[in-house]
């Protein structure tokens, strides 16, 4: 069966919607289920492109859901999944430059219009839902773009359930799994807490301060070319340091995001 056919099957039995959920009501679904995206996982190949990138992320999504039942087995295709997926160069731009395409596609339209509530459902689901499951520097950059977005503030007096851009990356920051973070509660768009991130990614995109993610053995730090520079650290860390790092206001606001 080729790779095609293999992806076709996953997508008519797993339907492609923006939710993290269980991947299926029974131990038969179940099996089938994880058997399919075993299949996909392990024949899906970089030179496919968008397809690829598509792909592995809808895996990691689906599969980071509710564990139910074969728990190690889901958990153990998430993490070859999410492995593959962090080794294609581009993988969060790919996904920040669908979300700036969009943007801009919509930006004539009123908030609840049409193709205006595709874009809020889609970049919700990117950035809420794919880009915290890519720890990565590529994605802390990515993110700490998207803070600087304020494009998608719904005018007064039209509500909306979606915040703009930089909301949503500073609950992505805060649930990515960074081993030193400037926030460690959840986010709740409370006032000067965009900032504190903005303040964070400002010295993280200059180089003063370095990023490492729980789970990985290596620090990361941002030099003045744009390349990355990464250290191994002595040990992994498995949890959260609650002390935070030391954060110099920016100023202007501008130099904190670039």
């Amino acid at each position: 069966m080729n790779i095609r056919s293999i992806y076709l099957l996953i997508i008519c039995h797993v339907p492609l919607i923006p939710t993290s959920q269980a991947l299926v009501e029974s131990d038969e679904q179940a099996t089938k289920a994880l058997q399919d995206w075993e299949e996909t996982i392990r024949l899906i190949n970089p030179v496919y492109g968008k397809q690829a990138l598509d792909t592995l992320a809808e895996a990691v999504v689906k599969l980071s859901g509710p564990n139910g039942t074969y728990t190690e087995w889901r958990q153990s295709l998430f993490q070859s999944a999410q492995n593959k997926l962090l080794a294609i160069s581009g993988h969060a731009q790919y996904f920040a430059d669908k979300v700036r395409l969009e943007q801009e596609a919509v930006s004539h339209l009123g908030p609840g219009v049409g193709e205006r509530s595709i874009y809020d459902r889609d970049r919700s689901w990117i950035i809420d839902g794919i880009l915290v499951h890519l720890p990565s520097p590529e994605t802390i950059r990515v993110l700490g773009e998207f803070l600087s977005d304020e494009k998608d503030y719904p005018p007064l007096p039209f509500p909306s359930d979606f915040r703009a851009n930089c909301d949503m990356a500073c609950k992505t920051l805060t649930k990515i799994g960074l081993r030193h973070s400037p926030q460690f509660k959840p986010y709740q768009q409370l006032p000067g807490d965009l900032k504190l991130w903005r303040d964070w990614y400002g010295q993280v995109k200059s180089g003063q301060l370095a990023s490492a993610f729980i789970g990985q053995n290596v620090a990361y730090r941002f030099k003045p070319d744009g390349t990355v520079e990464s250290s191994p650290l002595a040990t992994t860390p498995t949890e959260r340091n609650t002390s935070r790092p030391p954060i110099k206001p920016q100023q202007p606001a501008e130099n904190a995001t670039g």
